[in-house]
């Protein structure tokens, strides 16, 4: 079922680590730069532990940079934190991240986002980084029944990561179906404050 649900944001999977551009980000960028009913786009980059917060942000930077559909004054980054290393300890995957964000910062990147379940922020990230919220929005996965539907009742509030208040964006089911795309794909809910 496909409800006519409207395509009004795009997240386009950008860079992994320090060394990885996904091969179609640009012509992706191209295709929903012209997309009418697009209010909302933003390009993610996986983060991985093991390379620093600051090699990764000049490796995100410059891509942004080489993308001329990228509108620096509304479209988003998004940090996807989900790199499992025992390895690494909750103060090291919270310098990390910050040290990414206070790097893009200082290339004038400011509108970031940071993709994860609260589980695994509250499990992984330590306290430094608990402060992020208050400049940077969160995108929450968080499926529930997982079934597609999207959930009745206010949930933007519920079983959030330690330090935030609100999610911006909620990522309510892997299965969902839209118009033009063969078999399942993620939907999100999106708060009205991110929308042009």
């Amino acid at each position: 079922m496909h409800h006519d649900r409207k395509l009004g944001a795009v997240f386009m999977r950008g860079s992994k680590a320090a060394n990885y551009t996904d091969p179609t980000y640009l012509s992706n960028a191209a295709a929903f730069s012209t997309y009418p009913d697009v209010e909302f786009r933003a390009t993610y980059h996986h983060h991985v532990t093991s390379v620093s917060g600051r090699e990764q942000a000049e490796y995100v930077a410059q891509m942004l940079a080489a993308n001329p559909y990228f509108i620096r004054q509304t479209d988003y980054y998004v940090i996807d934190v989900e790199d499992d290393d025992a390895s690494v300890s909750k103060e090291q995957y919270a310098h990390n991240i910050i040290e990414f964000i206070a790097t893009m910062e200082s290339y004038h990147y400011t509108n970031s986002m940071i993709y994860v379940t609260a589980n695994f922020w509250n499990d992984h990230v330590g306290e430094e980084a608990y402060g992020l919220f208050n400049k940077t929005k969160l995108w929450l996965a968080r499926w529930g029944d997982n079934n597609g539907e999207i959930p009745e009742g206010e949930k933007w509030y519920t079983e959030l990561p330690n330090g935030a208040e609100k999610a911006s964006v909620w990522q309510f089911t892997s299965r969902g179906n839209i118009d033009g795309m063969d078999g399942d794909c993620d939907l999100d809910l999106i708060s009205k404050d991110l929308l042009n």
